[in-house]
């Protein structure tokens, strides 16, 4: 169940959330890098595409979407836990691993953050490349 939208300098793929789903995001993330001219942040881009998809699929949700897309100086790169809506309540608290996880996406990011959907869905995005 692997859905893949990719026009230009956007993509989107929903990914099962599986260990399986973890390596088709990775191996989707530098492929897209790469085409659009960003190979040095290949190995940085696969590397927290990794982290944030590996967070989304202890989730356990329905499925993980990831987007990207480029503009001439950044890549942006979005995942999703779809199904796993936290509506008003606080999500839950983050473990060590979680942490860990996120401390790998603040060191290799230009920028990050994390964003409450109109869906109630969380959505953690990174930019890679660019100026401040």
């Amino acid at each position: 169940m692997v859905e893949v939208v990719n026009s230009g300098d956007a993509f989107s793929m929903r990914l099962p959330p599986t260990p399986d789903g973890v390596r088709l995001a990775r191996v989707a993330v530098g492929e897209r890098v790469e085409e659009w001219g960003f190979g040095a942040h290949v190995p940085a881009a696969v590397l927290v595409t990794s982290e944030l998809v590996s967070n989304a699929v202890r989730l356990a949700p329905r499925t993980v979407r990831l987007d990207l897309d480029a503009t001439d100086r950044t890549v942006r790169i979005a995942v999703r836990a779809e199904g796993v809506p936290f509506g008003n309540a606080d999500p839950p608290p983050r473990d060590v691993a979680e942490q860990m996880s996120l401390a790998v996406v603040a060191a290799f990011s230009r920028k990050w953050g994390l964003q409450r959907g109109r869906d109630g869905h969380d959505m953690m995005w990174l930019e890679l490349g660019g100026s401040e």
